[in-house]
């Protein structure tokens, strides 16, 4: 056999004989299980898999932080935290609030306990019972992989008054199975088990394959050195034979390693053509974002080598290959050891199967799912990468995973990283970092970047189903609530084919995303570099501010520092490097100092007066750029001085946000097909409105109405309009019972003092329901209501230039001021503004494509125009609403000439369908559409108008769509220039005027 470098640390293996019992004998479940790996692969005779954990049965997020539901029942002295019913083996205890109350064992109905021990020390090792490492703690979480096994039954009693989170899962066994009562004096035969479990446990990134070799069986390895090249596969091993793979290494690990997820694992047996192996190459083994980061027992990364043990028989053949992307733009050399033994699956055995699924966006409202599958398996393993849309935290790793088993939920658990047995995330000292154990351990854990990620390896407590299996994880504390980016690996044996689909996402929908946005929580976690060597200190702070807490990292300053203002840095660390738009969250205050950013000793940006007569929270300060490196970065900020009216020298900073400001341009899909014209005319015959209602809206004193957009919420319809003073833009809203008589409600989008928006804020409801006849409801991301809008600070009617801001609420129908974004997401200033729009942006219309057409969730279409040149429509995009890539270089509606402009894009049965308005390249303005099957490629309609000036009061122009089918009624709501002035006018499909109110 050629030895290469890379495995210098392995030995050869030629005859197994550590199992010491024939491979067909079956095992009596128990201890053996943690340790006899050759039967990993063999069915459970198991009646049901199942946990007793204190997860809120009412659907909410109490755990066990409150302890309501941390017993199945009260009794004298303390809480029975289970009362199992026989025969059965308890697999795993779990627990991240360990006490020092007594945790008593009732076997088989018996008045004393067999088993008397502390809670905490049944974790420590200390008890001769519970050994390491078969017992452990770390990463905020303490397990327990002793089995105890019970004849008739098992009680779990706690001699306490309170308790929080736990689970215990355990199996129930037909009679039959002879299984015998946990014994406190273990057999010598017992005892050989538990040392030879503790010495596999204890192996952790050895060769172990000694242990996945049934009773005789030689081991071949099949060593290869390959060169991968873009498009091809390259094959590790091509076995023609009945047999078993009990290990997999290939090295160096690096050359799997990268962001781009574009190197792949295949596995084929016995000729399928679709794969029972596919994953990208590193994530198979652990990887993390592109980088190694599990070293388990059965599979991961030591030594500069990834391994997996898991146990893969076959009946006649056997395929391992690595597949390069055709994108693939690096030389990658690998060397692989695959070990071969020849002896088939048995007739009990299952095949082993492994499936990659991502979720990118997740889906509101239901949990991420790992595998849904018919038939009968067991399920050994689960790695999971967790992404949030909102950096700064990873509120979404409260969600509970949840299996259910033959069509009954059987196990829930109570948060993520319990799942992977640790404990409190971002807290110190536990869920915070990279940490691997025998079985289970954290990928990782970076705050800023809103990532975690965990995996557990399992063997006495696989999962196993003989009908049918879900298994899933929830991506919020609730409901399923906030959107994220997760990717799934589940290890898996099965009787048959799984029934779930295995097929990967394209490479570019595989790929690692790094957030542009960080948000570095000074308030908490985010390291102290330096800060002044005298006269300063700091200390943690909140205040209470409509309502909530807003917890800061408070500096005060007295008199000098040694080495002139005081200062303070703070380590960053960033995925990528780039120039950063650097903004913080401050509380501002009487006592409050001047801070500016200092780069080698030069400011870079503003001075920031935080000085204010009353303390209170200021969102997005914008105080400089900078060009920063991948990694760490030191930020310096210094108190500069104090404005005459302050008490101090003080700096409260609750958070430090670094936007990466590099863009590029998305390129376009390049699939063009036309709409058919039978479809062209179908849609202008369901959209068409003949029947002109009037006007149905105008401004008070004057003032100019425009653009209105129209949404459902509750009962109520809705209206966002702009309102033209004669200085600018502000959003006003009003509501309606009948989408006939409209009563204004206030403002949304006020001017403000100062900022890029100042003057002109002209809004367009964001993510509505595009189903044609549908809700037209507005949906949530992350929690909030979205809009986009124009923005300027000059004053005048869309006086140039204009951008495009995002704007955010909790709360749609109320008339009061939208959150916005400190900066636009698109304007003529960026380096990816294409020649077309070189001058202004204006209206958009922004829609979730749950599909990812374009691989993106959101898609924002809007027009703009170069000097000189007519206005056209393009598009962006974006995964999390605040950061956008333009979408191909040319505008997707372009006539040539006057304008095109204010698109509502919707989905009519199988097309879309972008209504819109045209000016000058016919007379006067007035409203058209276009369709589409792609979002991309439009086919404009040349027939008669939707809307054309036609009565006195839209004599000039009527334009600006926005439409709605609501019981069989089109309504056409649109800006009507005429002898009225500038007013919102409804034009229907069904002649409504006698409804009007005179």
């Amino acid at each position: 056999m050629k030895q290469h470098h890379f495995f210098a640390w392995i030995g050869l293996v030629t005859l197994v004989v550590l199992n010491g019992q024939a491979a067909d004998a079956g095992l009596t479940p128990g201890i053996e299980q943690l340790y006899r790996l050759d039967q990993l692969a063999t069915f459970r005779d198991s009646v049901k898999v199942a946990s007793v954990s204190s997860y809120d049965r009412t659907g909410g997020n109490n755990d066990g932080f409150g302890g309501q539901y941390s017993f199945v029942r009260k009794e004298s002295g303390g809480l029975v935290l289970a009362d199992l019913k026989g025969p059965g083996v308890i697999y795993r205890i779990w627990t991240p609030t360990p006490t020092d109350d007594m945790m008593e064992f009732y076997f088989d109905g018996e008045a004393e306990p067999r088993i008397r021990v502390k809670f905490r020390e049944l974790f420590m090792g200390t008890h001769p019972t519970f050994e390491r490492p078969l017992v452990g703690y770390g990463a905020g979480g303490f397990y327990s992989y002793v089995p105890l096994p019970y004849a008739r039954s098992c009680k779990v009693f706690l001699r306490a008054e309170r308790m929080q989170f736990y689970q215990i899962n355990y199996a129930t066994y037909p009679e039959t199975m002879g299984i015998e009562t946990f014994s406190v004096q273990p057999t010598s035969e017992q005892r050989e088990h538990i040392e030879k479990a503790k010495t596999l446990f204890g192996s952790t990134g050895k060769d172990i394959s000694a242990y996945v070799v049934p009773e005789g069986g030689e081991v071949e390895t099949i060593a290869s050195k390959v060169t991968l090249r873009a498009g091809q596969a390259a094959t590790l091993a091509n076995l023609d034979r009945p047999g078993r793979i009990v290990g997999l290494r290939i090295g160096p690990a690096e050359a799997l390693a990268g962001k781009k997820r574009d190197i792949v694992l295949r596995a084929y047996w016995d000729n399928d053509p679709t794969p029972a192996i596919v994953s990208p190459a590193g994530d198979f083994f652990g990887y993390a974002w592109g980088e190694p980061a599990m070293k388990s027992l059965l599979a991961g990364t030591a030594d500069g080598v990834s391994y997996c043990y898991f146990p893969m028989p076959f009946d006649r053949s056997a395929r391992i290959e690595l597949y390069a992307e055709p994108g693939l733009d690096r030389t990658v050399s690998v060397e692989a050891q695959v070990l071969f033994v020849p002896i088939a699956r048995r007739q009990n055995e299952g095949k082993f199967y492994a499936l990659w699924r991502r979720e990118n966006p997740t889906t509101l409202g239901k949990p991420f799912t790992f595998i849904e599958t018919a038939g009968r398996g067991h399920i050994v393993g689960c790695v999971q990468q967790s992404q949030a849309f909102e950096t700064g935290g990873t509120y979404y790793f409260e969600g509970d995973d949840q299996t259910t088993i033959d069509g009954e939920r059987v196990i829930h658990g109570t948060g993520s990283e319990d799942f992977y047995n640790g404990g409190w995330y971002d807290v110190p000292g536990r869920w915070e970092t990279q940490r691997s154990f025998v079985l289970s351990g954290c990928l990782g854990y970076k705050k800023h970047l809103g990532r975690t990620g965990g995996y557990r390896i399992m063997l006495g407590d696989a999962y196993a189903y003989r009908e049918s299996l879900l298994q899933t994880i929830e991506h919020a504390p609730t409901n399923n609530d906030l959107l994220n980016d997760y990717c799934g690996l589940t290890y898996l044996y099965s009787q048959d084919r799984p029934t779930c689909d295995f097929a990967l996402p394209p490479a570019d929908q595989r790929a690692v995303l790094d957030p542009e946005r960080i948000i570095f929580a000074t308030w908490w976690n985010v390291p102290v570099y330096s800060f002044s060597l005298r006269n300063a200190t700091l200390t943690k702070e909140g205040i209470q501010h409509e309502g909530r807490e807003v917890r800061f990292l408070s500096m005060r300053a007295r008199d000098t520092a040694t080495f002139g203002p005081h200062s303070i840095s703070f380590t960053c660390e960033l995925p990528a490097a780039g120039t950063y738009r650097i903004s913080l969250d401050v509380v501002k205050g009487p006592e409050q100092g001047k801070v500016q950013l200092f780069l080698d000793e030069a400011p870079v940006g503003p001075e920031l007066d935080l000085f204010s007569e009353e303390r209170h929270p200021a969102k997005d300060q914008y105080i400089g750029t900078l060009a920063l490196e991948q990694g760490p970065n030191n930020l310096m900020f210094k108190i500069t001085g104090r404005n005459e009216k302050s008490q101090g020298l003080g700096f409260d900073l609750t958070n430090i946000i670094c936007e990466r400001q590099s863009r590029e341009v998305v390129a376009a899909q390049s699939n063009r097909r036309a709409v058919e014209p039978e479809v062209m005319q179908r849609v202008y015959e369901q959209a068409k409105t003949p029947f002109k209602y009037g006007v149905v809206l105008k401004g008070q004193d004057g003032r100019k109405l425009d653009c209105p957009s129209v949404f459902r919420h509750g009962s109520k319809w809705y209206m966002v309009y702009i309102v033209f003073d004669g200085d600018g833009y502000e959003t006003a809203i009003a509501d309606s019972d009948d989408l006939l008589t409209w009563r204004p409600l206030g403002t949304i989008l006020p001017f403000r003092h100062e900022g890029w928006d100042a003057i002109q804020a002209a809004g367009y409801v964001a993510l509505q329901d595009t189903m044609w006849g549908g809700s037209y409801e507005l949906g949530t991301y992350d929690g909030k209501y979205w809009m986009s809008y124009i923005g300027g600070a000059l004053k005048g009617y869309e006086t140039d230039p204009l951008a495009v801001g995002i704007a955010w609420t909790n709360d749609p129908t109320a008339p009061a001021p939208w959150q916005r974004l400190g900066e636009p997401v698109l304007s003529r200033d960026q380096d990816d503004v294409r020649p077309w729009e070189s001058l202004t942006q204006y209206k958009s219309n922004i829609l979730h494509d749950r599909d990812r057409t374009l691989g993106y969730p959101f898609v924002m279409f809007y027009n703009g125009k170069a000097k000189g040149s007519p206005e056209r429509i393009g598009m962006a995009v974006s995964n999390d609403m605040r950061h956008w890539h333009r979408y191909g270089t040319d505008p997707v509606i372009d006539n040539q000439t006057g304008i095109s402009g204010d698109p509502q894009v919707v989905r009519m049965d199988d097309v879309w369908v972008m209504f819109y308005f045209g000016a000058f390249w016919r007379p006067k303005a007035f409203d058209t559409f276009a369709c589409s099957h792609d979002l991309v490629h439009w086919t404009r309609w040349d027939g008669p108008d939707l809307v054309a000036p036609s009565e006195p009061y839209d004599e000039t122009y009527a334009h600006k769509p926005w439409l709605v089918k609501h019981d069989g009624v089109v309504y056409h709501f649109y800006c009507a220039v005429g002898n009225q002035g500038r007013v919102i006018a409804l034009a229907t499909s069904k002649d409504l005027r006698a409804k009007a109110t005179r």
